[in-house]
């Protein structure tokens, strides 16, 4: 029966049943079902099945067919019923079957570790890769499966942590989350590297810079503990979602994966926190008129969603007037402490440090080039004097043909970079962008005149005097540059180190405690209640998400998976749609946070003991006449923002 597991002409009729139990179905959508009806299962796991209440009349007479038919889109629909109520499934197949790649052979002891490994959600899969994704290669489908797992799990979602591709960027995220985590006091952190593989080295660099041990997993292993995940290399398995997963952005590539999985954390569990996004530029500004530009710049546009860490106060003073965010705190310049350790006072020599990229446009290598070519032909005999050093990245020394005494010198350790900058005494880095870059600030602090670029309201002659910003980008503009550094640089005396100053900016500096609390906070209103009264032909219906003056909006979203539940959620069934009203259980300034407690009589709905939340109060369910009647009884009231 292989061949017959496709949707075949059975998709209107699942999606027909399935939408009576309020359950939405797209052909995207992954499918997988037991083909032949042969399964085990709860009772409960397809209980809204037999709520429809089915007569033989709904079913076309019986006349062989193959495909087609209503009892085909139920055999279809089996997983995506048990799937809405919370249940996994699994496959099991004889040892005697033909083996296929997807199955592993295992023994009945192993059953419990591997059920760690969940199988992908039916109803929010993905869709497979398409001509779109060739077209934008930074993004790509992702499958999720849920877990029933509890805790906060800080998700690190980087490109890559290949020690060769780390620079600035890379090493200010992993810090960054390295402080959030230790702020939340999480006790599990999942980096899933997103753009390159995960070998050996990056393994290490994950180790040393995050200060703990990490363990490589599969996407879909739901285990607890610290643990990397390659993405890059394991599409094809779903990511395992749990309830409080905070995820922590570092590119716009990473943060439209992180608002995907925020989006169907939200289906799933009712709730979700917000993204922690760490802005480094202006990333629609890498790729002008394109795809790229409107999918970055559509991950500022969820602001009410996100948590933004903006990195330095100039790239924050450039987004205040552009994009608006729940909350913002910025990141200032912090000399980096190797860096910082290599730096003293120095007689300066006749070198030149460039910050030399040609594989980042931004960075305006041949620009550079041509400026020192010109300056070098207004006086070849002194200025070529003058060793011209490129740092950065290795590339070919073909590049720098029309340049006298040039060296590649590609990417430094910081002992070598530091003890570099004692020694030169002019500094060039350009960024075409708002972010001041973090090369500039280094030569300024090490004495060097430093030659960079202005950019709207970057100004990076506010931060020291030793840096010179060419509003002009030309290349004459870079040859004046040179001629004015020669007049002021003196080569007698060692170059004192420059404090850098601070820039004005509306956004409070980064507290990482206070990130933190925000995100408890947000944790908390998954707490706010709504009673219901609902006659006794229905299931007593029981959300989270409901104040006064969101009435309306709790009524629509009554069927949603409740962020209360744990495994079966309780449900308003289908013939109390329209046979209850409902109120709000606190005024509208008023957070009420409640838990289930053991009911006074067992009546709908049942297992209240697979309700998880904080002891704060408790709840009583009795029966009146012909209502069911759910009572709250609040111990603690918190104030709602």
């Amino acid at each position: 029966m292989e061949g017959l597991r496709n949707w075949g002409f059975d998709f209107e009729y699942a999606k027909e049943i399935l939408a009576k139990l309020n359950i939405s179905l797209s052909a995207d959508n992954q499918l997988e079902f037991p083909t032949g009806a042969m399964f085990w299962a709860k009772v409960d796991a397809l209980s809204p099945l037999f709520d429809l209440k089915l007569t033989y009349e709904d079913f076309p007479p019986e006349e062989g067919q193959i495909d087609g038919t209503i009892a085909h889109a139920i055999e279809r629909s089996f997983l995506h019923i048990a799937e809405d109520l919370g249940y996994q499934h699994v496959k099991v197949r004889s040892v005697e079957a033909k083996p296929i790649k997807q199955c592993l052979s295992t023994t009945f002891n192993d059953v419990s570790y591997l059920k760690q490994r969940h199988e992908t959600g039916l109803l929010y899969s993905a869709s497979k890769p398409s001509a779109f994704n060739s077209s934008v290669g930074e993004i790509f489908p992702v499958n999720v499966a849920r877990s029933v797992k509890q805790g906060t799990r800080l998700n690190i979602i980087i490109p890559t942590m290949k020690p060769e591709k780390i620079y600035g960027g890379i090493s200010s995220a992993i810090h960054s989350a390295k402080c959030l985590a230790e702020a939340m006091n999480v006790q599990s952190i999942r980096l899933l590297v997103t753009s390159d593989e995960v070998d050996t080295p990056s393994m290490q660099q994950v180790a040393k810079r995050l200060n703990t041990s990490f363990l490589l997993a599969e996407p879909n292993d739901d285990t607890d503990g610290n643990i990397v995940v390659d993405l890059f290399s394991r599409r094809n398995l779903p990511v395992v979602l749990r309830e409080d997963d905070v995820f922590f952005a570092t590119a716009w590539w990473t943060a439209d994966l992180a608002f995907r999985l925020k989006d169907v954390q939200e289906k799933l569990f009712g709730h979700s926190l917000h993204v922690v996004y760490l802005i480094q530029d202006f990333e629609p500004g890498f790729y002008p008129w394109s795809n790229q530009y409107a999918l970055a710049e559509a991950t500022y546009l969820r602001g009410d969603e996100t948590i933004a860490l903006i990195n330095s106060e100039e790239l924050a003073n450039f987004f205040a007037h552009r994009y608006h965010f729940a909350h913002t705190w910025y990141l200032p310049f912090v000399l980096n402490k190797g860096i910082q350790s290599s730096l003293r006072p120095t007689v300066k020599k006749k070198k030149i440090i460039v910050y030399g990229r040609p594989s980042v446009q931004r960075n305006l290598f041949s620009l550079i080039v041509e400026g020192l070519r010109i300056w070098q032909d207004r006086d070849p005999r002194t200025h070529s004097e003058y060793e011209i050093l490129m740092a950065g990245e290795a590339f070919q020394p073909e590049l720098l043909s029309d340049l006298e005494n040039a060296k590649v010198c590609g990417k430094l350790s910081l002992e070598e970079y530091g003890s570099l900058l004692n020694e030169a005494a002019i500094g060039i880095s350009l960024m075409l962008s708002p972010h001041p870059s973090y090369p500039p600030l280094e030569m300024a602090t090490a004495g060097c005149f430093t030659i960079s670029n202005a950019y709207e309201a970057k100004d990076l002659t506010k931060r020291a005097s030793s840096i010179y910003s060419l509003n002009s980008l030309k290349a004459e503009s870079i040859a004046d540059a040179l001629d004015i550094a020669l007049n002021s640089i003196q080569h007698e005396t060692p170059a004192p180190l420059v404090p850098l100053n601070d820039i004005d900016t509306k956004f409070d500096k980064i507290e990482y405690a206070a990130v933190a609390r925000v995100l408890t906070s947000s944790s908390l209103k998954k707490g706010l209640f709504f009673l219901a009264f609902i006659k006794r032909g229905g299931e007593c219906g029981f959300g989270g998400g409901a104040i006064a003056g969101q009435v309306n909006a709790s009524l629509r979203s009554l069927r949603s998976r409740a962020s209360c539940c744990h495994g079966q959620p309780i449900r308003a069934g289908p013939k109390a749609k329209s046979s209850f009203r409902m109120f709000a259980a606190a005024p509208a300034k008023t957070a009420l946070i409640a838990s289930p407690a053991k009911p006074l009589r067992k009546q709908r709905p049942r297992r209240w003991s697979d309700l998880r939340w904080p002891i704060f109060g408790s709840i009583a369910l009795r029966r009146r006449r012909r209502f069911f009647w759910v009572r709250l009884r609040p111990r603690v009231l918190l104030p709602a923002k």
